[in-house]
């Protein structure tokens, strides 16, 4: 369930994959906390409801998800390349924000 990742709300996921090290992340909510509840509100003359709150996969999920499958290419002898920083980090960010239609704050690309 997505509340063991990082989640805020009981949602389970699910992936179809070829990579059985994923596994490690299937996890049932073990109880100890507490969920958001589902539903919606009337904010600024709208509905909005919360499972548009819920339509991104939660940040921890998606590390943990990256360390699998990083941890996975190296084992089957891919080369990795070293993660951006700085400057060449802030302009391939801007790229992907263009391609996806928003516009790029700060610096130009």
């Amino acid at each position: 369930q997505n509340c063991m990742q990082g989640g805020s709300r009981d949602k389970h996921s699910s992936f179809y994959t070829n990579v059985p090290e994923m596994m490690r992340l299937a996890a049932l909510c073990d109880g100890k906390h507490e969920h958001l509840p589902w539903g919606g509100r009337f904010q600024d003359g709208r509905w909005q409801f919360h499972t548009a709150d819920e339509a991104e996969y939660p940040t921890l999920l998606c590390q943990r998800m990256a360390h699998i499958l990083r941890d996975r290419a190296a084992a089957d002898g891919v080369q990795l390349l070293e993660a951006p920083t700085g400057q060449v980090k802030r302009q391939a960010d801007n790229r992907l924000q263009a391609q996806s239609g928003k516009q790029p704050r700060g610096a130009k690309y």
